[in-house]
């Protein structure tokens, strides 16, 4: 019995032992858009993969696009290029090559969506809030909004934002979400809507071959800022900016898990 308890700590032993050099690799995956005018892939893995052997093209028609721009970022090799004319309505290919593997995807961009409620520069009365915009040929639609938030006396007491997805061409900006600060009596809002085709966020990825991913096709989104309540007089149309696109493409890999 001695004998064969040893032999059993053995490859347990070899198996825990922190002297092998080699670099195991964790988990990879790739998030990657084609808009009109661009395309954009973020390559994550843990650890990060030297970003000298990683290469991205997008091919459509008879035009093939590298993708130039490359950056190392923690956990994540991105690159970026943009396209000679508008790929409205276009189907793309996209493919990556990796010192990891290799991976393929195809898609097709969006036409324009126009967002029609609520309007620039309306003001609204407390209550959900509309919002509709015109059909794009996509998938699916992801509207990002915010809003600051003010007070009687002008002060600002601060803001707030969120994304949501659907597959309709309209969305309710819930009353709850627009009252998180209680003293406020007037808001700064903005909304922007986006078509996608493609895989919506819990949806099994469609690039194939050795990283799993997602491909997303993104028409030209469409937005509006206006206001909420009582905005003091001659305060101005001062409107918060947009979610920035890293800040928004973070929103969506966070949504996708990666």
């Amino acid at each position: 019995m001695k004998k064969l308890a040893v032999l059993l700590a053995v490859p347990l032993l070899l198996g825990c032992s922190k002297k092998n050099p080699t670099t195991v690799v964790q988990s990879k995956a790739i998030f990657a858009e084609i808009n009109t005018n661009s395309a954009e892939v973020h390559i994550v893995s843990e650890p990060t993969m030297e970003a000298s052997g990683v290469t991205a093209r997008v091919i459509y028609e008879n035009v093939q696009v590298t993708l130039l721009e490359k950056e190392a970022k923690p956990g994540m090799i991105y690159l970026r290029d943009y396209f000679p004319n508008p790929l409205y309505g276009f189907r793309c290919s996209l493919e990556v090559s990796t010192p990891l593997g290799s991976s393929r995807g195809v898609v097709r961009v969006p036409w324009i969506t126009s967002l029609y409620r609520p309007r620039d520069g309306d003001t609204l009365p407390w209550a959900d809030i509309l919002v509709a915009w015109s059909y794009a040929r996509g998938d699916w639609y992801e509207l990002d909004y915010g809003y600051s938030a003010g007070d009687s006396n002008r002060n600002w007491l601060g803001s707030a934002d969120t994304q949501t997805v659907t597959t309709d061409t309209s969305a309710v900006i819930r009353l709850s979400f627009l009252q998180k600060y209680p003293g406020a009596t007037y808001l700064y809002l903005y909304c922007w809507v986006y078509p996608h085709q493609g895989p919506k966020p819990g949806e099994a990825g469609n690039m194939s071959g050795d990283i799993r991913g997602y491909l997303l096709g993104s028409g030209w989104g469409d937005g509006a800022g206006f206001c909420m309540g009582s905005p003091p007089p001659g305060l101005g149309s001062v409107l918060p900016p947009r979610m920035d696109e890293e800040k928004r493409r973070v929103a969506l890999r966070r949504l996708y898990g990666l």
